[in-house]
């Protein structure tokens, strides 16, 4: 029996049909305000820092399409309008399938239609849910319905509850775009207690990542830092010279055994988080100078004129010095200070005791010291 031939036409057809429908490709497709019509709505795919591919489509009838590729490097961002106009921007991830934007719902602009896109969904609910929780603590705060001795605890177990919460989304995700992407993001605290175990599941691509390298080479240089700053502890403190705020000469020998313990708080007048901590160590100092605390607060601005205004606007009822001139890089040396606020307890025989001691750690510290 004679063997019937495919025309070698039909045959390239086959084969160009079959490898198209392997290809990964998807749809997105989306709505908008009529008052976008007739405009252009873009897409952006991101390399690295950079833009990878810039994808443009204009709006009719208050409806746009995209299709292309697949392309899970990176999220994609889709965005419409000019400044100062409106602008409308989403993040979407470029995942084979169907994805719907409705650009149209102000409160939740969010791609739906694929798994990666679903969820970035449950993520951002997460993220809205512990926001709330945060508020509401803040508020009742604000109410006087917490006291100030809790608010801190409460915050302390916040950000522990949020913190275990989003690395149980990044140890089941870990493997996926979406969750690379939010590892990547959660790079910035060098003291994460859960990088090592999420960095242990990631595959090599994300492990060579150069941000993730950067993030590494941080982490290691800010566990040296930390040592460096729990040497001090136990040792004699190393004197340096101070000004008072009509530029008299001063030195810390001056204060060191002069009370039981002297809390050294090294601060700036352009250092935030060194600001917000004063009414801590306000409550603090009221509560122990009876006891045989004393507080120094030791500026390490560089202008006089920078540090007398801070003072004119904060609440700080101990004793106010400012290190002499082009001494600050010194004192930062001696005491391996990369980052203010920072602190030093020194006893009365001048032996730095505990160091970098805030809000209700200093507090039990000196209740023990103290009372005991």
């Amino acid at each position: 029996m004679q063997k019937q031939l495919i025309p070698v036409t039909l045959i390239f057809l086959l084969v160009s049909v079959n490898i198209f429908s392997q290809k990964k490709n998807f749809t997105l497709k989306g709505i908008a305000d009529s008052q976008f019509n007739d405009m252009p709505i873009i897409l952006f795919t991101f390399r690295a820092d950079s833009v990878h591919r810039v994808d443009t489509t204009i709006i009719r009838n208050g409806n746009f399409t995209f299709y292309g590729k697949e392309y899970l490097e990176d999220e994609s961002m889709l965005t419409m309008g000019n400044y100062p106009e409106k602008v409308v921007s989403v993040w979407v991830f470029l995942e084979q399938g169907d994805i719907y934007i409705d650009l149209t719902d102000s409160t939740s602009r969010l791609a739906r239609g694929t798994p990666l896109n679903e969820l970035m969904i449950e993520y951002d609910l997460f993220r809205q849910q512990i926001e709330t929780k945060y508020q509401w603590i803040m508020s009742e705060a604000d109410a006087g319905l917490i006291s100030k001795d809790s608010i801190n605890r409460l915050r302390y177990s916040f950000y522990q509850e949020r913190d275990s919460i989003a690395a149980d989304f990044k140890r089941n995700n870990i493997s996926n775009a979406f969750g690379k992407v939010i590892f990547k993001k959660g790079l910035n605290n060098l003291s994460d207690p859960y990088f090592d175990e999420l960095y242990a599941l990631a595959d090599k691509n994300l492990q060579s990542d150069s941000d993730v390298r950067a993030y590494i080479k941080k982490r290691e240089n800010n566990k040296i830092q930390m040592l460096h700053r729990g040497k001090n502890v136990g040792k004699s403190y190393s004197d340096f010279e101070l000004k008072t705020l009509t530029g008299i000469s001063r030195k810390l020998s001056d204060y060191v055994g002069t009370s039981k313990y002297l809390f050294v708080d090294f601060w700036a007048s352009w250092c935030g988080p060194c600001i917000a901590d004063i009414p801590n160590i306000k409550k603090t100092y009221e509560k122990y100078k009876g006891k045989g605390l004393e507080v120094l607060g030791v500026s390490l601005d560089t202008k006089d004129a920078s540090w007398q205004l801070a003072l004119k606007r904060i609440d700080a009822p101990w004793i106010q010095l400012i290190v002499k001139e082009n001494t600050e890089s010194l004192v930062r040396k001696i005491y391996h200070i990369t980052g203010i606020p920072y602190s030093i307890l020194i006893d009365d025989q001048g032996n730095i005791i505990h160091v970098n001691l805030r809000g209700d750690t200093l507090d039990n510290i000196l209740e023990k010291l103290l009372n005991d």
